[in-house]
């Protein structure tokens, strides 16, 4: 509920951009600014039963109010959308230790706390994290490093 909000607010606001910065003397700056796509946050759903059976808001709505498309009268899921650059997992668990850490997510060990299943969650979220800068990374142009985990 609260991302279909913001991309209405985001949209809003970067369509008065636009227009603003089309009157201005660097008019070629406003058209040149192009959204490169959008992430989602997957929390674990309160039931996991009914999880799919309504389809992601987000792909239609980033594409209505952030691209100015026409709203799709099919759903599109997340997963088949190329402006969805990465869904990354909720690790609320880590999220503790790495404020108390004070280093990322994706950059936990053992003497962060990160022990047990911590560790595959890390592993994980480095994973997701990599492969989020990787998307993004691609979609503006830039060399993808090579990377080891």
């Amino acid at each position: 509920m609260y991302s279909t909000q913001a991309l209405k607010n985001v949209g809003a606001a970067l369509n008065r951009w636009r227009v603003e910065w089309s009157r201005s003397a660097d008019a070629d700056a406003g058209r040149a600014m192009t959204p490169c796509g959008y992430v989602i946050t997957r929390r674990r759903p309160f039931n996991p039963l009914r999880a799919n059976l309504l389809p992601d808001p987000v792909p239609s709505m980033y594409r209505a109010f952030v691209l100015n498309e026409p709203l799709m009268e099919t759903p599109l899921s997340a997963d088949a959308d190329h402006h969805c650059l990465g869904q990354l997992k909720h690790f609320p668990s880590l999220m503790s230790l790495a404020l108390e850490a004070r280093k990322p997510m994706f950059d936990l060990k053992p003497a962060d706390g990160a022990i047990g299943a911590h560790t595959e969650a890390v592993f994980q979220c480095k994973n997701d994290f990599l492969g989020l800068a990787t998307a993004l990374a691609a979609s503006v142009g830039l060399p993808i490093p090579a990377t080891t985990i």
